[in-house]
């Protein structure tokens, strides 16, 4: 897929959770732009200065692109988004990336199961993922397993909970690593990796993709190797 050069203005922008912002960006010139769902464009931060950002929106939607953008203290990418204003002008450059839904698991006769394993904003490109799944009709089981700080860091929550409705085959795994104890909570608390552990006990067919942080990240892979997972279906990106 060849790499291009974009300009575009950015439509929207909102806070998703207390340091998260949501970014969407019309593209001008060109005015489209082809992606695989799982890949990341560089989006211009300054006069010489490019981040990587993995895109939300899905493939289809080729003329605006959806991002969730974690706002770092300190930051220098993050000091500009956290005060661009709607009707900026915006760069982009991409897409690039390799993180992407393997061509097998298109396969039917291979009667494949996903596992998506997000953290923070690891979760934008397995919305991009599930999103792109969804409008092709795939119907083979999907479990998303989440992990976040606390209940305000619960991105995109009410979208998740409606895919779970629209889609029998789709469910959603909410975690949180510090919820105060005297908060109500009505989903899972700890790690994703311990979920993990005790639910995967049926490994065959089982593509799994993981996202976000370093640290999760290289937790989750040696439980998926032990549990027998193949490694060719362990696709990881790391924010």
């Amino acid at each position: 897929m060849t790499q291009f050069d974009y300009q575009g203005v950015l439509t929207s922008k909102k806070y998703i959770a207390p340091d998260t912002v949501e970014l969407k960006i019309r593209l001008v010139q060109p005015t489209e732009i082809h992606f695989t769902a799982g890949q990341f464009v560089n989006i211009q931060a300054g006069d010489k200065l490019f981040r990587p950002y993995s895109i939300a929106s899905a493939p289809s939607q080729k003329s605006e692109l959806h991002f969730a953008i974690k706002l770092v203290k300190g930051g220098k990418a993050s000091a500009v988004f956290e005060h661009i204003q709607v009707g900026s002008k915006v760069n982009v450059k991409g897409p690039f990336g390799k993180f992407v839904v393997s061509d097998e698991a298109d396969r039917p006769d291979r009667r494949n199961r996903f596992i998506f394993v997000a953290s923070g904003t690891g979760l934008a490109p397995v919305l991009s993922q599930l999103k792109a799944l969804f409008e092709q009709k795939n119907h083979l089981p999907k479990t998303l397993y989440f992990g976040f700080y606390d209940s305000a860091r619960y991105l995109y929550r009410e979208m998740l909970e409606t895919w779970e409705k629209e889609h029998l085959e789709f469910r959603v795994v909410p975690v949180v690593s510090d919820q105060p104890v005297d908060v109500p909570w009505e989903g899972e608390r700890g790690f994703v990796t311990a979920l993990l552990e005790k639910d995967i006990t049926d490994v065959n067919g089982l593509d799994v993709y993981v996202c976000g942080n370093p640290l999760m990240v290289q937790a989750v892979k040696p439980i998926l190797l032990v549990k027998g997972v193949d490694p060719k279906h362990v696709h990881e990106e790391r924010f």
